[in-house]
């Protein structure tokens, strides 16, 4: 079976003890049940009684929340030689098989992964290659997943690791919105246009524009590929349109938790807000498109301030016209943590918007 890895060729680094181990602080410890869980109840009798199957696809689990078992009292491995394929290939351990391709990602909001595309001293694909290989066919590393309706047609591997191996060459890059433009058919121009509007919205400037760049040019192909098997996706063709303009939504988005935090974010941070600003990144996504709204913006329980502003943009998109012009307009006088909070709170409505 074929291997298709969502980054750049030992891009990415971890270090074990600097993080304080929380990979092994979470919720339990997966096993395949056929080829594993003897291996670990030997190792120690007295868990055996305490695993218990997961579920249908041969895994069990054991829990520590608490911390794994097997974890010295000095926080490092005790059984490290011996330890099962998921702590092996952790974090990039998020593998998935679709058709005759396996999908290798990694578990970035877990693990702190560190930037090392500039040396490129990161785990290797051989590496992972190997112990992919060795855990043979453990139900820990034969997830399956479903892509988009038209992605096998339209060559989806090529077209993601022209998209991944083009990552090289954008890390130096001073906006997000070059990539975004290579990823699809529109102009840098525009889209560097577009990202211009979103920062006045969120009153910040371009000062961190270079190093969200940067972290998203490190994930976008991870990124790409959670987008892809997201519930609901649109077939792959709108999904190829629909992608460039999420990413630079996204990127604009790190900058703002970048100008906000008092210490430099990580990766981790970039992915957290990709996955958690997902609804508001669409709707930024379609910012200069024409669109009219048919009833009433949800309030969603807001403070009276948000309900205000949201009134006022309900005003001005009755008739159809441009969704940035009209948002802009009526936030225009709102202070920004109002225009930041109608926002996110218009992109989690389920407002009855028309986008022409």
């Amino acid at each position: 079976m074929d291997f298709f890895f969502t980054f750049l060729d030992r891009s990415l680094a971890y270090d074990c003890p600097s993080c304080g181990q929380a990979c092994c602080r979470r919720g339990g410890l997966v096993l395949d049940a056929r080829k594993e869980l003897v291996q670990f109840a030997r190792l120690e009798p007295r868990l055996s009684a305490l695993m218990r199957p997961l579920d249908e696809k041969r895994t069990a689990v054991i829990e520590a929340a608490d911390g794994c078992w097997m974890l010295a009292p000095d926080g490092a491995c005790g059984i490290y030689q011996h330890r099962p394929s998921t702590c092996r290939l952790f974090p990039f351990n998020a593998i998935a098989r679709a058709g005759g391709v396996r999908i290798v990602d990694f578990h970035n909001r877990i693990c702190p992964l560190q930037d090392a595309a500039g040396a490129r001293t990161g785990v290797s694909w051989a590496e992972l290659t190997e112990e992919i290989d060795r855990a043979g066919d453990a139900a820990t590393v034969w997830a399956e997943t479903r892509l988009p309706e038209g992605a096998e047609k339209l060559r989806w591997r090529e077209v993601e690791s022209r998209h991944r191996d083009a990552i090289a060459g954008h890390l130096a890059d001073d906006d997000y919105a070059i990539f975004a433009a290579a990823q699809g058919a529109e102009d840098a121009g525009i889209l560097r246009a577009l990202a211009a509007r979103w920062r006045a919205l969120f009153g910040i400037d371009a000062t961190h524009a270079r190093a969200a760049a940067r972290q998203m040019a490190l994930l976008t192909c991870s990124l790409r590929m959670n987008l892809l098997q997201r519930h609901g996706v649109a077939p792959y063709a709108v999904e190829l349109r629909r992608m460039p303009r999420h990413l630079l939504a996204t990127s604009v988005l790190v900058e703002l938790g970048m100008a906000a935090r008092k210490t430099p974010p990580g990766l981790r941070t970039a992915v957290e807000t990709f996955q958690g600003a997902a609804p508001l990144c669409a709707l930024l996504a379609l910012w200069d498109r024409p669109a009219r709204l048919h009833g009433e913006i949800p309030p969603l329980n807001a403070p009276a301030e948000v309900r205000d502003a949201l009134a006022g943009i309900g005003r001005l998109l009755r008739q159809q016209r441009e969704l940035g012009g009209a948002v802009e307009e009526a936030l225009a006088a709102a202070p920004a943590h109002v225009r930041g909070l109608a926002l996110s709170t218009l992109a989690s409505a389920p407002a009855p918007l028309e986008i022409g």
